[in-house]
């Protein structure tokens, strides 16, 4: 685990110092706009091609989700990146409690959403045949069991109480430790695939 926080791959361990998580924040922050420097990049290029062939299709499951998935992934990443950088500023630990908990499900429901989109995609290469449905849902579902036990785990396991949010008063930023690091760290590498 020292490896993984060594190379800022996890965030909160019981003795990190004020300075070492105030390294992570900034590397939080420059991620965090990056990312979303490139997430709206995207969008200004392809919305041309967007308007001309998706919103002029009918309406269908694959369309949905797509529309979804791209618009509630720009409001979730702009929500975290103004949080992280400290405009949308956490005034209480129970603002962080909630906001967590919000992007938690978020991250959650929004990867679960590219994912039945490639099983559809996947779908419909080979064929649309009843094994291969078969075979893909069966694959999916035992993923999807699999990674809400994860998921479950640790929400159960983490304690989202003041001790858990330690530098909120001098950073306004939801920095959250607490429960099994391990664990968290498989969930954020996950969800931000």
């Amino acid at each position: 685990m020292k490896d993984c926080v060594r190379y800022g791959l996890t965030f909160h361990t019981r003795e990190m110092s004020f300075q070492k998580a105030m390294d992570q924040v900034l590397l939080r922050q420059l991620f965090s706009v990056a990312g979303e420097t490139l997430l709206v990049y995207n969008y200004l290029l392809t919305f041309r091609m967007e308007m001309d062939y998706v919103w002029s299709a009918r309406w269908t499951v694959v369309k949905a989700l797509f529309l979804f998935n791209r618009y509630m992934n720009l409001i979730g990443q702009t929500m975290f990146t103004l949080q992280q950088l400290d405009v949308w500023h956490a005034s209480s630990f129970k603002f962080c409690g909630h906001f967590l908990w919000f992007m938690g499900i978020f991250g959650f429901i929004s990867g679960e959403s590219i994912r039945i989109l490639v099983l559809l995609r996947a779908w419909a290469v080979w064929g649309c045949k009843r094994p291969v449905t078969v075979a893909l849902i069966g694959i999916y579902l035992f993923y999807f069991v699999a990674n809400f036990g994860v998921v479950l785990y640790d929400v159960t396991q983490t304690r989202l109480s003041q001790q858990a949010f330690v530098y909120l008063e001098e950073t306004g930023i939801c920095i959250a430790r607490g429960g099994p690091d391990g664990v968290r760290f498989l969930l954020h590498a996950g969800h931000r695939s």
